[in-house]
């Protein structure tokens, strides 16, 4: 059984990824936005742009993928009996946090590459 605190950590550590996430999508977004419009103007597509998409599709194929093995984990412990109602919207959280951290991951990194923090991260970490 997990206990209430476990539930709220992750409730908390969720809300503040999808808050991450969501500022590195408006940084995202605002550098894109030019190279989409260059693309409009020259009648051609950039190899930015078909990285943007391909990357979409993967995020989301992995993203399903996840989402499913956590559900089919839920559904196991379910039908063998070891899941009690009150752990059902923890374990439902995992499905979430599955199902949403390979666009995360690939959000995050389009920021700080598209920004140029990626390299200012890496010197602050003497990398």
């Amino acid at each position: 059984m997990e206990s209430f605190l476990e539930f709220q950590t992750t409730a908390v550590r969720m809300l503040f990824a999808q808050t991450e996430t969501m500022v590195d999508s408006w940084a995202t977004i605002s550098m894109r936005i030019p190279v989409l419009i260059e693309d409009g103007l020259r009648g051609q597509i950039s190899s930015e742009t078909q990285a943007m998409v391909s990357e979409k599709v993967i995020a989301t194929t992995e993203g399903a993928i996840g989402a499913s093995q956590a559900g089919a984990r839920l559904a196991l412990n379910f039908l063998s009996g070891r899941l009690y109602s009150r752990d059902v919207p923890h374990r439902l959280m995992h499905v979430m946090d599955a199902a949403a951290k390979p666009a995360r991951k690939r959000v995050r990194s389009n920021a700080l590459r598209l920004t140029g923090r990626r390299d200012q991260a890496a010197r602050s970490m003497n990398i």
